[in-house]
């Protein structure tokens, strides 16, 4: 189809010359996550992706049918909105997440009538959950107050180092056999062996125990405490919650239907896509109905037990540490079995992955790697057979599947002829510039946009600036370049800015140094943990060798900040206003640390990887 589409291709003789091209030009496309070759984008300057997203761009421009293609897949209008528009809201927003609360509520700040569509659709385990969206139920909230019960296990095993009694209770005098202080090495319900002749002789003695059913309702109390709280505030802005799902019908209606299969029709002069994502199914695999997601494994009424987790993303390593550390286990046993396709925590810093690998191995975790399941088997005693395309097979309580997740979009009709809302084969996730979908008054944030960072505070505060941009004629836009986040593995890892790999295939090798340090904290010198292979913390300053024509003298700007330990998440966060600011290697040097903690390493950390020299401290 010549006559309707026309290509102009842009060639670079060098690597370097497309990437110098890269780093000045994405920006002025709204493509600054854009890092491969090639980038594509239309005449107006509307950028449309990479090889996958051009590919599948133009298969759906050239079929054979009725379907509408626009010709851009983002295209930027004017949003034609004027205060006596007829319709019955303002605006409505598909989706009751931290996104779509945020800039329901920002909007209704500035006077705009907002209702919000919230309506869990339930997994194929069956679970379900209130108002609030994945952090809140079956993510952020549950995962980090499961990774705290995880860290309060094993502080209690290091407790023992620091002069605790934690095998008694009303400070019963006992003595216990030469196993026993090892046998608490998990932090969680254990039978430890005690000599019968060394029991005081009332007998008044408590083994430390775990229990899941305490956990899971605690943590499902705060949970629908929030779930609660959340409707209170929507009750008291005077915003519309509607517990409906939400369908396309017209540009500004939306078939809205209730959990008994009643529907109504509402219209908006204005409308958020805020629906998030879902966790991918296993495909290929006969069984994989036996798999849980993480949409399930908050709510279980027993503990996982024995479980195999299909995956090597930040989900899967997150639930194998705490369930490694709060399963019912004697000892560091491998109770937990991690299937991995390819690499772990694709697109992350390979050398700070392979930290968190060293250490999740360290606690018991067998991880597999190269193997995809093929059959899940349910048998007689209600175990789980698992067969991996390697030949393995073996025996689990539970089946954890965490491959991935997919846009939320299935049944909101942004397929219908009238909306046709471009997305990425693949995630179905929308194709947007500035949270602007290609139709005008229709926008998405969140985690169902194509090339957002899947982040809740991310969420959060793209809802709020778009509500002051549509409703306050505020102007400013959300950044999505240089954000800090944090994957709760036993132990954290928590980064900012770019990753070495990035920084070296966005700048070059020849500009582009780290400085790293290998430690163990103050806090773990007393404990069992220094004797754990590979368990250690770990820190790596990258920085950009340029010329400061200010100043005019070399500097190391700082373009990415790792690390590897306890609290790293605490840690990062302040950190990433400084990244923001654009700090330096020297100004990093010349700030006083606070001793002894772990984020004064980021003061004192002197040897560069390009040195070759040992970066495993072995003194404060």
């Amino acid at each position: 189809m010549p006559e309707r589409i026309k290509g102009i291709i842009h060639e670079f003789d060098t690597r370097e010359a497309y990437m110098n091209f890269l780093n000045d030009f994405r920006d002025k496309i709204n493509a600054s996550n854009h890092k491969t070759s090639p980038i594509v984008w239309f005449d107006d300057n509307t950028y449309l992706g990479g090889r996958d997203d051009t590919i599948a761009w133009c298969k759906r421009f050239i079929s054979i049918s009725n379907e509408v293609i626009n010709p851009t897949p983002t295209l930027v209008n004017v949003d034609p909105y004027v205060q006596d528009h007829g319709f019955q809201y303002d605006l409505i927003v598909i989706g009751g997440g931290s996104g779509g609360l945020a800039c329901a509520k920002e909007a209704k700040k500035f006077g705009a009538k907002v209702a919000v569509l919230d309506f869990v659709k339930p997994s194929p385990q069956g679970s379900k959950w209130g108002l609030g969206g994945t952090c809140v139920n079956v993510g952020c909230i549950p995962k980090k107050l499961m990774h705290q019960a995880a860290l309060l296990g094993e502080a209690i095993h290091d407790s023992e180092s620091y002069g605790w009694d934690v095998n008694i209770t009303n400070h019963s005098e006992i003595t216990t056999s030469e196993s026993s202080p090892t046998s608490y090495e998990n932090g969680m319900e254990m039978e430890m062996e005690i000599s019968e002749d060394t029991l005081p002789t009332n007998k008044n003695v408590k083994l430390p125990q775990h229990s899941w059913e305490k956990l899971r309702e605690s943590v499902q109390d705060h949970i629908k405490g929030l779930n609660f709280g959340y409707r209170v505030q929507l009750r008291e802005k005077g915003i519309t919650y509607l517990n409906k799902l939400g369908k396309f019908i017209s540009p500004h209606e939306l078939q809205v239907t209730d959990a008994k299969g009643k529907s109504e029709i509402i219209s908006g002069a204005r409308i958020v896509i805020a629906v998030g994502g879902r966790p991918l199914g296993l495909e290929n695999c006969i069984g994989s109905e036996y798999a849980i997601s993480s949409d399930d494994l908050f709510s279980l009424d027993k503990p996982p037990g024995k479980t195999c987790i299909i995956g090597g993303g930040y989900i899967a390593l997150e639930c194998a540490g705490f369930i490694q550390t709060l399963n019912h286990s004697t000892s560091y046993n491998s109770s937990v079995t991690l299937v991995i396709r390819s690499i772990a925590l694709r697109g992350f810093d390979r050398d700070s992955v392979n930290v968190i690998m060293n250490a999740v191995e360290s606690i018991g975790v067998n991880t597999i790697y190269g193997a995809t399941p093929t059959h899940i088997e349910k048998l007689a005693n209600g175990k789980l057979l698992v067969t991996l395309s390697d030949g393995f097979s073996e025996e689990f309580d539970t089946v954890l599947a965490a491959i991935g997740r997919k846009a939320d979009t299935e049944g909101l009709g942004i397929d219908v002829p009238s909306i046709n809302l471009p997305y990425h084969e693949t995630s179905k996730k929308l194709y947007v510039t500035n949270e602007q979908t290609s139709i005008s008054h229709i926008y998405a944030i969140g985690d169902v946009c194509h090339g957002v960072p899947e982040l809740t505070p991310v969420a959060i505060l793209s809802g709020k600036l778009l509500a002051k941009r549509l409703f306050n004629n505020e102007s400013t836009y959300m950044n999505y370049k240089q954000i800090a986040t944090t994957v709760f593995t036993p132990i954290e890892y928590g980064f900012v800015g770019y990753n070495e790999e990035e920084a070296i295939d966005f700048f070059g090798k020849d500009v582009i140094d780290s400085y790293i340090s290998t430690f163990q904290p103050l806090e773990w010198s007393i404990t069992n943990k220094t004797n754990l292979t590979n368990y250690n913390c770990y820190t790596k300053i990258i920085v950009k060798k340029e010329f400061n024509s200010v100043t005019n003298k070399d500097v190391e700007l700082v373009i990415g900040l790792h690390i590897v330990s306890p609290n790293a998440g605490e840690i990062i966060q302040g950190f990433a206003v400084a990244i923001k600011q654009g700090i330096t290697y020297e100004d990093l040097q010349n700030t006083v640390g606070i001793h002894p903690t772990i984020a004064e390493e980021f003061t004192v950390m002197t040897v560069t990887k390009s040195s070759g020299l040992e970066t495993k401290k072995t003194s404060c």
